[in-house]
């Protein structure tokens, strides 16, 4: 039986095994996803094929003509991490400057690359202190040729 992509509790428990098995099921699904051109598009993307518990965690984002990121896509998990919803946001409107250029920096490394972008570290949020998360950022396409969308997961 082929695992789900992103296989983990829904909870929040902060266990970073299952952190980790759930950022490398998603890069899995993103790898095992049909390429029309050198990144997958948008439209290969298949919820029903990715955990049920993982969806909260996952984003997408499109790089603007200027360069920027703006939100396409913000699970509800990511709500408590943020503080609000982000859906429709540029970074710059709910980071800081320099964690804005620092993601927008990842994002664009993620799409000149190609290839999956692994970043960990912890956090301070809502009620928890020092909570360990991973940051994954898989390059897509909107249209099969423009390396215009990062989708990935803040897994915590």
């Amino acid at each position: 039986m082929p695992r789900e992509a992103g296989s983990r509790p829904s909870t929040m428990t902060g266990d970073t095994t299952k952190i980790m098995a759930a950022a490398e099921a998603l890069t899995d699904y993103w790898r095992a996803l049909p390429r029309h051109g050198s990144l997958p598009a948008k439209r290969e993307l298949d919820p029903a094929r990715i955990a049920r518990g993982s969806l909260p965690y996952l984003f997408i984002y499109r790089r603007l003509d200027d360069g920027g990121f703006f939100c396409r896509l913000s699970g509800t998990a990511l709500r408590i991490f943020h503080g609000r919803d982000v859906t429709g946001l540029g970074l710059a409107d709910f980071l800081a400057a320099e964690e804005s250029t620092a993601l927008a920096a990842a994002f664009q490394a993620a799409l000149d690359s190609g290839a999956p972008v692994l970043e960990s570290g912890a956090a301070s949020f809502a009620d928890r202190t020092n909570a360990p998360y991973v940051r994954l950022l898989l390059p897509m396409s909107s249209d099969g040729r423009a390396r215009d969308l990062v989708f990935g997961g803040l897994i915590f």
